[in-house]
């Protein structure tokens, strides 16, 4: 069975729950839905780009308190979260177009940029599994 990354994004939050871990969904709506009638909410796009929508930014946002981690002050991980891959070609994961699983330029920007900061890390997992096999490495 195929899951979604709606569907991945359920087991984490249940999962982190379960962990009693901090974590926020950023919800990073994408501007260019469209209506019922189809056509694209163009007046909807500039709302969100006025309020700081940006492309690329992760989908959540995880806390790890200093008492939990092997770091002093604690880390602030921000996932870009993935469906699992379910498939190889030639021998590689890949994945062409809106997927679920294509890495954009945009997110692996965000995520490098993260990683820059003392304190913060910044990963994308493919999966809950993943994430919380990541997670766990952060852990005491």
């Amino acid at each position: 069975m195929k899951t979604t990354e709606y569907d991945e994004g359920c087991v984490l939050s249940d999962t982190l729950n379960i962990m009693n871990i901090d974590h926020w969904h950023l919800v990073q709506e994408n501007p260019g839905s469209r209506g019922a009638d189809g056509k694209v909410k163009w007046g909807r796009i500039a709302k969100l780009k006025n309020q700081g929508w940006k492309k690329g930014v992760s989908d959540y946002a995880i806390y790890l308190p200093s008492n939990r981690t092997k770091c002093k002050k604690g880390v602030l991980v921000f996932i870009e979260l993935k469906k699992c891959r379910s498939r190889k070609l030639d021998g590689e994961f890949k994945a062409l177009g809106s997927d679920g699983i294509t890495v954009y330029p945009e997110q692996l920007d965000f995520i490098k940029k993260m990683n820059e900061v003392p304190g913060i890390v910044g990963e994308v997992c493919y999966g809950a599994d993943e994430t919380i096999t990541y997670i766990k490495s952060l852990l005491k």
